[in-house]
């Protein structure tokens, strides 16, 4: 044995940083991707004490104690006593028989959990998070606050679990009805959203969606139709992906007379576009074939500048380049008048109005009564609330007269009618920029923005009552509030801004239920019951288009109100959406409370998330528990350090959830971190908005909150992620020298002197093993030792250079 002292040049530390991959999924039948807090260990170690027990109380304590007590007394205490096997059988097979350490079997997985309806461990997360969390990592990531980017997607989508007669329906009276812009004049045929000679229709469009079993028919779907005007629709290209259904998209335009023929019932694979039929078949256009790609967004503009223009000649525009050309051999597309049938009145935004019978009124879509509890204009102003009449002014259209059979399946947003031929250049600047201000050619206009103002209408407070007023959040804070319900305030997303005004949402919301409900169930439970409503809560999600940058100056010069616009040093920013202070608590008395139900805020009769159908009062319940204003239409995930070591590896975080609650197994949203600690949707194929932040992730802390009301249900039922984590693994190298004419003797008692070879050449006639190293400290403790996987001959003449890692 010798010694080498060993300096600081003998010492090398740096780090090595590891990604390890992690992945989980979780369903009804549990979660995947659990890790053992002990690695190692072992299935048959068991505990001598339940956990949890009092080791100190003998009632938590097995009976194995009594029995090794007495095997240990009979060998001690009665030497003679020869044959214990009977004693040792019974000690082992307790021993056996009792369960694996609890302790040592302890599985670990990622936490998904929201906010409680009471003041829970969750409702401590939260607020830990929020006000600890947040605030320390300001500095770092721009997104710790409580708001979202206010940049979203219509999303219209078909399944078994929701109406597929769903429809925007925006207001479109003619000027005798309503008043117009000056440049109408008092033409009473002059309709808002019909574009007389010129136009250009655009907008943003992905089709997201395909069938569900291949060789189906995917049945056309309408983005916009104006009857007896023009109607613009999504149908199939001829391309097929490798499960047999379509991939690929095209669009069909219709204008004045031809708007008649359902889109279903063209023969899109006649080149309509080139060729002149007789009427009513005289005016259907079509873009290319396979011109738009599934999940892929396309910016699509139809534009024709009137007789004097390219001599009546206009064109598809998709991507900026022009698609396809058509030619109108007339002074204007949009019919004179529309006796001696009635006005169209209404412009639908995601389906087609077919007219079966001569004797609908689309007016009365807009009745007295629906005006009245939708918050609408109304087409019968001398006509009063009154729903118990059945008079035709008091109730929509007979179902017989019509039908929406054409459902749009994609998503789409910045829908803009220009009553304008816009050139190239032009469209291809309005497809990457919002606009600050309304152009006095633009007829329609639907971001889709949220904007706190709203009409004051029928708003749900508990699923058996609503009450008179305005919305000005985007989700119904009375519902989140008082019971836990989840409703999306779609008005606040809906608006359209040339006008002004606001949709009706047709069979995309809930009502109040008016039949009694037998088993206690939860808020949810019974709202989602309205495929209406689990339709109207996927309606507007968050957008991941990245080819497009919203311009969100023209909130300010709308008039809207921007206290909702709030960042967290109180600036007012057009781009988030405020989550704070969703409940005013400054109008609200504090009281003594008497339970944490019935006290603090107001005194009487409450709904409770636990018992949502009683009717009177108008406590909310769940802010009365909580006190805890800020939004609860939230979802946190919680990974342990042991999966990710010192932090989350940026980029890698994915969530997904392949169908969400309430779609029919049709919606699905994959999620992403940006790097920046922002979370932003990634299902598109196409260049993402990773900037529209819809929830934050620390990734020092293995937490993500999704904080978009619009995916609060996010992994509702199940839900997958996967992430990389980074994990710094502390190299100590220590270079050992080991010189000639050193080690060439060994204390091992059982060395002896041999020759080292059996060359006859060989002048050495001895050497040594080394087996092993020690490290030792100033005072020569051993502090480390190193065995050598094969003994290493040392002669005399040899020298060496032992290389030794040490990982921690």
């Amino acid at each position: 044995m010798s010694l080498i002292p060993l300096s600081g040049d003998n010492f090398e530390n740096y780090v090595i940083r590891t990604h390890t991959h992690r992945s989980f999924s979780s369903s009804s039948t549990g979660l995947i991707g659990e890790i053992k807090v002990f690695p190692r260990a072992s299935d048959i170690e068991k505990d001598t004490v339940p956990p949890g027990d009092n080791a100190q109380s003998p009632a938590g304590k097995f009976s194995l104690e009594e029995l090794h007590n007495k095997l240990v007394g009979q060998v001690y205490s009665t030497p003679s006593v020869s044959n214990i096997k009977d004693d040792v059988e019974e000690y082992i097979n307790t021993i056996n028989s009792k369960e694996a350490s609890v302790t040592r079997q302890k599985r670990v997985g990622v936490i998904r959990f929201e906010p409680s309806f009471r003041f829970t461990k969750d409702t401590g997360r939260k607020n830990t998070i929020k006000q600890i969390l947040f605030p320390y990592y300001s500095n770092k990531i721009k997104s710790c606050e409580w708001a979202y980017t206010n940049y979203h997607t219509i999303n219209f989508f078909t399944s078994s679990d929701v109406p597929s007669t769903s429809v925007l329906i925006y207001p479109a009276a003619s000027g005798t009805l309503r008043p117009m812009k000056e440049s109408y004049g008092p033409d009473p045929d002059a309709f808002p959203y019909t574009p007389h000679d010129a136009f250009t229709f655009s907008f943003w469009i992905n089709p997201r969606y395909t069938t569900d079993v291949s060789g189906l028919d995917y049945k056309a779907g309408t983005i916009l139709h104006l009857s007896s005007s023009y109607a613009i629709s999504l149908v199939t290209g001829s391309s097929r992906d490798i499960n047999g259904k379509p991939d690929a998209f095209r669009i069909v335009v219709q204008l004045r007379e031809s708007t008649g023929i359902p889109p279903s019932a063209i023969d899109i694979d006649n080149p309509l576009n080139t060729d002149y039929f007789d009427v009513p078949s005289d005016l259907i256009f079509v873009s290319s074939d396979n011109s738009l790609k599934r999940n892929h967004w396309h910016h699509v503009a139809v534009r024709w500048g009137g007789p004097s223009v390219n001599a009546g000649t206009g064109s598809f525009v998709i991507d900026g380049m022009q698609d396809t050309r058509f030619c109108i051999p007339s002074a204007s597309i949009m019919p004179t008048s529309f006796s001696p049938g009635p006005d169209p009145d209404c412009l639908f935004v995601g389906n087609f109005l077919e007219q079966k019978s001569t004797s609908l009124i689309p007016a009365r879509f807009f009745n007295a009564n629906v005006a009245y509890t939708d918050g609408l204009i109304s087409f019968f102003p001398g006509t009063p609330y009154n729903p118990g009449t059945g008079d035709a002014d008091n109730t929509d259209p007979n179902s017989i007269e019509f039908g929406f059979e054409h459902p749009l399946n994609a998503e789409i947003h910045e829908i803009k009618i220009y009553r304008s031929y816009k050139s190239i250049p032009e469209i291809v600047t309005g497809s990457l920029r919002g606009i600050s201000s309304i152009p006095d050619d633009l007829l329609f206009y639907l971001p889709p923005y949220f904007t706190k103002d709203t009409s004051e209408r029928n708003v749900l407070q508990t699923p058996f009552q609503s009450v008179r007023s305005t919305t000005n959040d985007p989700f119904n804070v009375a519902l989140s509030f008082g019971i836990g319900g989840h409703e999306i305030n779609l008005p606040n997303f809906l608006r359209e801004f040339v006008q002004g005004t606001y949709p009706r949402l047709y069979h995309l919301t809930a009502s109040e239920i008016e039949y009694a409900v037998g088993d206690p169930r939860s808020a949810n439970d019974l709202l989602y019951d309205n495929p209406g409503l689990r339709k109207g809560n996927l309606t507007i999600l968050p957008n991941d288009n990245g080819q497009f940058y919203p311009n969100f100056d023209i909130l300010s010069t709308d008039g809207i109100s921007s206290d909702r616009f709030l960042d967290r040093f109180g600036n007012i920013d057009y781009s988030l959406i405020g989550l704070e202070d969703m409940v005013d608590m400054s109008n609200i008395a504090l009281g003594t409370s008497t339970d944490d139900d019935t006290g603090g805020y107001v005194i009487g009769s409450v709904a409770t998330p636990e018992d949502p159908g009683l009717a009177e009062g108008n406590v909310l319940t769940v802010l009365n528990r909580t006190r805890d204003p800020s939004s609860n239409e939230v979802v946190f995930f919680d990974a342990s350090n042991l999966y990710y070591g010192n932090s989350i590896k940026r980029n890698s975080y994915k969530l997904f959830d392949s169908a969400l609650t309430g779609s029919g197994q049709k919606v699905s949203i994959s999620i992403n971190d940006n790097g920046r600690g922002g979370l932003h949707r990634s299902d598109c194929l196409t260049a993402q908005a990773d900037w529209n932040e819809l929830g934050t992730i620390l990734y020092d802390e293995g937490i993500a909150v999704i904080k978009s009301p619009n995916v609060s249900i996010f992994g509702k039922d199940h839900w997958s992620l996967e992430f990389d984590g980074d994990y710094n693994v502390h190299v100590l190298e220590i270079g050992i020298p080991c010189a000639k004419g050193n080690f060439n003797s060994s204390s091992n008692p059982n060395w002896k002197q041999l020759l080292p070879s059996d060359n006859a050449n060989s002048v050495e006639k001895e050497f040594c093993y080394i087996t092993g190293l020690n490290l030792h400290d100033e005072n020569f403790n051993v502090v480390a030792r190193m065995n050598l996987a094969q003994p290493v001959v040392k002669k005399e003449s040899d020298r060496f250079l032992f290389r030794v890692k040490i990982d921690f």
